[in-house]
């Protein structure tokens, strides 16, 4: 209220529930934070005059709210949004394993398909080598069978000459 000695005015500053203590006096008459967290504060200031006298003190409460990502509704949002990736890389997985299941599949088909053809061939090869080891042996049996035959025609036919001898000998005596 006294116009003389104004330019000497001292102020003090507090912020509740930031700053512990009051500030040292300053001949500044503005005061600026930086950072505040989310929160309701009250901010405190006082002068001092030329004469030593302490003002009472001029309160102003306010409120800061958070940043808008780090609201209840955005938080939520994230929460829908890690749910929802995670599903989704659930169902990703669960594709590319069916996938890969269906390729292991058709691989294991191929390889089946592989060894019954080459099943195939051993078995036509082994029958091949039964029926020419059976025809080797029909003519070994034919070959044997034809010189027992030769050997006993040979047989007759010298017991048939001896017998003529034998004959013709008893008709000349």
């Amino acid at each position: 209220p006294y116009f003389y000695g104004s330019e000497e005015l001292a102020y003090q500053f507090r912020l509740v529930n930031f700053d512990e203590q009051w500030s040292e006096w300053s001949h500044v008459h503005t005061k600026e934070y930086n950072n505040l967290s989310a929160g309701t504060y009250t901010f405190e200031v006082r002068s001092r005059n030329i004469n030593g006298n302490i003002s009472p003190s001029a309160t102003y409460t306010f409120t800061i709210k958070s940043p808008w990502y780090l609201t209840s509704w955005a938080l939520t949002l994230y929460v829908v949004m890690a749910l929802a990736l995670y599903v989704l890389i659930l169902l990703i997985l669960r594709e590319k394993h069916k996938k890969d299941k269906e390729k292991l599949t058709i691989q294991k088909e191929e390889q089946l398909a592989q060894k019954d053809y080459q099943l195939r061939e051993v078995e036509e090869k082994s029958e091949k080598e039964i029926s020419r080891l059976k025809n080797d042996k029909l003519k070994a049996e034919i070959s044997h069978k034809n010189r027992e035959l030769a050997t006993t025609t040979m047989h007759l036919l010298n017991k048939n000459e001896f017998r003529k001898v034998i004959v013709f000998d008893e008709t000349k005596h």
